[in-house]
């Protein structure tokens, strides 16, 4: 954000450096998704099937979010 806001105050700010500034969080988010990804799939590995189930009743109801 920091960054973001810097390109902001200069004046002479092109949509290529603010593309740039952005694409670099979309990469960060995509890195913290996949990350999150790897997480729910070990949970789901060590829970028996009911556990399956109790996790994504929760997820579907929001009770546990990501």
């Amino acid at each position: 954000v920091t960054e973001l806001a810097d390109r902001l105050t200069d004046p002479a700010v092109t949509t290529d450096a603010l593309t740039g500034t952005l694409n670099a969080r979309v990469r960060s988010t995509e890195r913290v998704q996949q990350q999150i990804a790897g997480a729910l799939k070990e949970i789901v590995e060590v829970l028996d099937p009911d556990q399956r189930e109790e996790f994504t009743y929760l997820l579907r109801t929001g009770a546990f979010t990501i």
